[in-house]
């Protein structure tokens, strides 16, 4: 359970909240299984903050510190996050159904198992994140970077992946059915069994997207590709 001092200094609002981060570097918040539902909490320093099953329902973080916080299982549904730092945090198995992410630093976070469905991603950064497994079906990612991300076995049924860039990224068994591939780029990307269409997932002799394009979906599903 939450710390009942940090509790009481975070529902005071992000000034007050900042003021003591900064007179107690030392100390890590606790604030699991918190309800922090709806609060306006913008430009607040949660670095290394514990929010593990914390209730976060359209709180507002934008522009929130978060590097290196822990979110794990936490329920973040339409939070919003716009350019919020989630550098290197753990969101491992949380709920950001329909939250708002766009132009939020993702590098190295933690997203085994997360939930995204209609999470708005555009222009994020997701460089080197796990998303092994995530759910990110109708998820927006137009424009988003996530090179070397690891997106194996995630769902991305009818993603919006419009100019996104996948350069390097792990892709390996993903399910990219119905998704909006208009000028993706998948140079040098891991595609074994990656799931088209819905009929079976494509073969491929070598792991990268610099081998032979004969595999690729017919034109209309993937406009564009660069190798």
């Amino acid at each position: 359970m939450a710390n009942d001092k940090h509790l009481a200094l975070i529902q005071q609002g992000p000034e007050r909240w900042n003021r003591w981060r900064s007179c107690n570097p030392e100390v890590t918040p606790d604030l699991t299984w918190a309800n922090l539902s709806g609060l306006s909490l913008s430009g607040a320093d949660f670095s290394n903050t514990d929010f593990s099953g914390a209730n976060l329902y359209q709180t507002d973080f934008r522009n929130s510190n978060l590097y290196k916080a822990c979110l794990a299982k936490a329920y973040i549904n339409e939070a919003i996050l716009i350019d919020a730092d989630l550098g290197s945090s753990d969101l491992s198995g949380a709920d950001f159904y329909q939250a708002d992410l766009s132009g939020a630093i993702l590098t190295g976070a933690i997203l085994v198992g997360t939930y995204l469905r209609k999470a708005n991603l555009e222009e994020a950064t997701l460089y080197g994140a796990n998303l092994s497994k995530a759910n990110l079906s109708k998820a927006n990612l137009r424009d988003g970077c996530l090179t070397e991300a690891d997106l194996s076995s995630a769902q991305l049924t009818e993603a919006n992946l419009n100019k996104a860039y996948l350069g390097r990224a792990n892709l390996s068994g993903a399910n990219l059915v119905g998704a909006n591939l208009t000028a993706a780029n998948f140079s040098g990307a891991k595609l074994e069994n990656v799931i088209w269409d819905d009929t079976k997932p494509a073969k491929k002799k070598h792991g990268t997207a610099n081998a032979s394009l004969s595999w690729f979906p017919k034109a209309g599903s993937l406009a564009a590709m660069s190798a």
